[in-house]
């Protein structure tokens, strides 16, 4: 069990990412500025670790690892993203594989909260109790002490590796992955709003339609305020996929599709009960 690599066809432009607000820049600076020579001039001088951390948070579908590899197409750096879930790595496996990392590459950990939740922890913590006496290269999965060690190791040279985890609910992580000194910024991914939804809909019709950009705008308007609260861009851009070359169709069938989306939703969570 090793890396996986995010092939470059699977790369998209930061145009195409759109966050609430200016999460998308301020996240862009942060991270050109934490990779500026100045900046590893300045950790060095001061004594401090020259590392970086990243929390990404929200609900499944807001755009978490979308960002990530628009950030690594636009500053031309390879993602390395691993699967903290598998059974198949343990503790000195994760030692080895952050060991061997190169200088300025991003390391993914996608969906913590599925292996370090709270209620996940104080069980390994128990299980590690009772199993004292067996070797770590026995042991199966990777534990809460194994992932801090790395995580506190991680870029501790001058390499300029950056960390990126993405969690579905911040809430119920164990504190101490999330604390300030590990993952230093923390960035929440919501549903889309209505100037979300505009923008997107002005992008995604730029081209290849036979309409002006003004006919297009207003289209955009009429799309942005239908939208209902709880729809993710990714449903959005699914969407938008079924109307691709009618704009106008995208704008009057929109009320009904949610209406549909809701009540599928509704249906599902009453069938688990």
């Amino acid at each position: 069990m090793g890396w996986t690599y995010l092939k470059s066809n699977e790369r998209r432009s930061l145009d195409t990412v759109h966050l609430d607000g200016n999460k998308k820049e301020e996240l862009l600076e942060d991270i050109q500025n934490f990779l500026s020579e100045r900046t590893r001039a300045l950790y060095k001088e001061r004594g401090i670790p020259y590392r970086r951390g990243y929390l990404l948070y929200g609900p499944p579908g807001t755009g978490k690892s979308t960002i990530v590899t628009a950030l690594a197409g636009h500053l031309s750096l390879k993602v390395h993203v691993l699967q903290l879930s598998s059974t198949m790595i343990n503790d000195a496996q994760l030692n080895m594989l952050m060991a061997a990392l190169p200088e300025r590459c991003i390391v993914l950990l996608e969906d913590i909260d599925k292996t370090f939740s709270k209620a996940t922890t104080v069980s390994r913590h128990t299980n590690t109790r009772k199993t004292a006496l067996i070797c770590c290269s026995e042991t199966k999965g990777v534990t809460l002490g194994g992932l801090l060690n790395v995580m506190d190791g991680l870029c501790a040279a001058d390499d300029g590796r950056l960390l990126l985890v993405t969690t579905n609910n911040k809430d119920i992580l164990d504190e101490a992955v999330t604390r300030a000194g590990r993952l230093h910024v923390h960035v929440e991914f919501g549903y889309a709003t209505a100037d979300m939804a505009r923008k997107y809909f002005l992008k995604y019709f730029s081209v290849g339609i036979s309409m002006s950009f003004e006919a297009v705008e207003a289209l955009s308007e009429r799309f942005s305020e239908q939208l209902r609260d709880g729809f993710s861009m990714a449903k959005l851009e699914e969407y938008l996929w079924t109307h691709d070359s009618s704009p106008d169709e995208a704008v009057v069938h929109f009320a009904k599709w949610q209406e549909e989306q809701m009540r599928n939703k509704t249906a599902a969570f009453q069938s688990r009960d």
